[in-house]
């Protein structure tokens, strides 16, 4: 079985021989957390998984600095946060950073932070229909109508989108998804039209059809 881990010095034994577990290290600083009860302290143990887990061990790393986001986040002031966010970002795929970033927000409830990552994230991968897809979504669920004067709305959304992915296919899927997203939120009309006016563009697309049974 897995030996305990109930001091300083079982972790440090432990993070000896497997300096690039990020589990281990967050492990570590949440034990230094809970027993000291200090946020420097704590931070101190981030700092040193940052250096020490190896450049070339990407998810070991990218798990690393979501778990010092999220310390931060939490326990720390808000320019301390964004300056790890930055450095974050320089070291790792900065795509995973902002959905990562994304999910920070979500647990804290604050949309216009979410709404801003959202924005800033589509600027440097215009062509994700992914983001794209999650925009929307998030659109839908907080911008009812457009009455949320801070966002834009869903339809100005879809436009943008539909210029900035390049690949028929893409434009596509992200069409299927915001006629599926209509009906998912109770906007029966709209999907109905939405799916018909695809299906008539895209004869061929059996696919279409069938989602569209599918929602029906």
């Amino acid at each position: 079985g897995k030996e305990s881990l109930d001091s300083v010095e079982d972790y440090e034994k432990r993070i000896l021989k497997n300096p690039n577990s990020s589990e281990m290290w967050i492990m570590y600083a949440a034990f230094v957390l809970s027993k000291t009860k200090k946020y420097n302290l704590a931070k101190k143990v981030f700092e040193r998984a940052v250096k020490a887990v190896d450049i070339t061990e990407t998810t070991e790393k990218l798990n690393i600095w979501v778990g010092y986001m999220n310390f931060e986040k939490v326990y720390g002031k808000h320019d301390e946060f964004i300056r790890i966010v930055d450095e974050a970002m320089k070291i790792n795929d900065k795509k995973q950073i902002y959905k990562h970033l994304i999910l920070i927000y979500k647990n804290s409830g604050n949309n216009t932070l979410i709404y801003e990552t959202y924005k800033l994230a589509l600027r440097t991968f215009k062509n994700d229909v992914g983001l794209w897809k999650a925009f929307i979504e998030f659109l839908f669920i907080h911008n009812k109508e457009g009455d949320n004067k801070e966002f834009q709305t869903i339809k100005e959304t879809l436009s943008q989108a539909l210029q900035s992915l390049i690949i028929t296919n893409k434009k596509i899927e992200l069409l299927i998804h915001y006629s599926s997203l209509n009906y998912k939120y109770d906007n029966l009309e709209q999907g109905k039209m939405s799916f018909e006016s695809l299906i008539k563009e895209y004869p061929k697309r059996h696919d279409i059809i069938l989602v569209y049974i599918d929602k029906e």
